[in-house]
């Protein structure tokens, strides 16, 4: 005989704060998908990282931006590397998924808060970075708060000449330095203006994000005895914008967004 008993507990929400975001200076959401309760990470073999949640695949993780999918409504996947991290300020997750999250969430959803101000003042902070073999990224995120408003601008530039090679290959290597095809370059921007009061609020962003990268191939195949992988995304693109508004003044409280999002990416 077997017993199985426990107590209906809701789904809550564990949002991670924006101390912990820092604490680990990210480069991309990637690099944050980590801090997830009981995620999973991988770049799979088209050189995408998806993020997974308990066990269940990216197809059923709700990924969102201030409420807004990420998540390409065709393929209900995103790539995570891509997306810069300087415009996140904390990260959302509901173990189970809100009936405004739609269908396909049942992994959970993440929602990734953009950056804010508590009270009236501003912030300002830049990043430059570099190292061997070739690559560098400058990132810089300004926020001003006055009284109820609140307007925040957001930039990112980085690029590589590839990724060291950690040891030997036996095929599709021709440097002994840099990984075959593993260039990357990846610029972005972000504007938001707020107006927020006790009880209310409403929110306007935009979202604009440009890469391109090469996929490392199977270096441990043999090219002449089958066929080998070498992918290259010369274009990826993402420009998204969200209009977000919530009111709890009353007894029925909402939290509504509206938004419109344009992508390309093309695959060779």
């Amino acid at each position: 005989e077997v017993v199985v008993g426990g107590a209906e507990r809701a789904g809550g929400v564990v949002r991670i704060p924006v101390a912990a975001v820092l604490a680990r200076d990210p480069e991309s959401v990637a690099d944050l998908a980590r801090l997830v309760p009981s995620a999973a990470a991988p770049t799979n073999s088209r050189g995408q990282t998806l993020l997974a949640v308990r066990g269940v695949g990216e197809r059923q993780t709700a990924v969102s931006f201030d409420g807004a999918p990420l998540t390409d409504s065709w393929d209900r996947r995103v790539d995570l590397g891509l997306i810069p991290a300087g415009v996140v300020a904390a990260v959302d997750v509901a173990s189970l998924a809100p009936l405004g999250a739609g269908p396909n969430a049942a992994g959970g959803t993440v929602d990734l808060a953009p950056r804010t101000l508590d009270r009236d003042g501003t912030l300002t902070e830049a990043e430059i970075s570099g190292g061997l073999p070739t690559r560098g990224r400058f990132a810089a995120t300004s926020v001003v708060r006055r009284g109820g408003w609140q307007a925040t601008l957001a930039g990112d530039a980085g690029a590589r000449s590839g990724n060291a090679l950690a040891a030997p290959l036996p095929f599709s290597q021709p440097d002994g330095a840099l990984r075959t095809n593993t260039d990357r370059r990846a610029a972005s921007g972000l504007v938001r203006v707020a107006r927020s009061q006790p009880g209310w609020g409403v929110a306007a962003t935009v979202l604009h994000v440009a890469a391109a990268q090469g996929v490392a191939p199977e270096g441990h195949l043999d090219p002449s005895e089958g066929s080998v992988r070498f992918w290259r995304v010369p274009d990826w693109r993402r420009t998204l914008a969200v209009v977000r508004a919530r009111d709890e003044r009353r007894a029925v409280r909402w939290d509504a967004t509206a938004h419109a999002a344009l992508a390309t990416e093309a695959i060779q």
